[in-house]
């Protein structure tokens, strides 16, 4: 009964210490987010993006994420500031690269169109 014990404290500090280093959101960065980084599809687009890339310039981070945008539709992510080069993926299979900077208590807009 003691070692049961034990693996429960085992695992409730475990989980706690695994919640304290996570933010807890589906699409957060893993810093003190500041940043957010908004991507727009404008309304005017005849394509849909359907997936984004965005990697942090000289940087360890690296995510990857499933829009289906349709035109007039956006995608927010918190970032910490810094330069990101983003990739859109359009519906056509075709694909389009930007370098951006994140600002620190800003909303930094991305508006692509096909």
């Amino acid at each position: 009964m003691r070692r049961l014990g034990r693996l429960a404290a085992t695992l409730v500090a475990a989980t706690a210490s695994f919640g304290l280093t996570t933010c807890g959101c589906d699409d957060c960065h893993h810093h003190h987010d500041d940043g957010i980084l908004e991507i727009k599809n404008d309304a005017t687009s005849t394509d849909t993006v359907d997936h984004v890339v965005i990697d942090e310039v000289n940087g360890p981070d690296h995510f990857e994420q499933t829009t289906n945008l349709a035109p007039g539709e956006s995608f927010f992510i918190h970032l910490f500031p810094d330069t990101y080069d983003v990739t859109i993926f359009w519906g056509d299979t075709t694909s389009e690269f930007h370098e951006l900077d994140v600002f620190d208590n800003e909303v930094t807009t991305l508006t692509v169109a096909k």
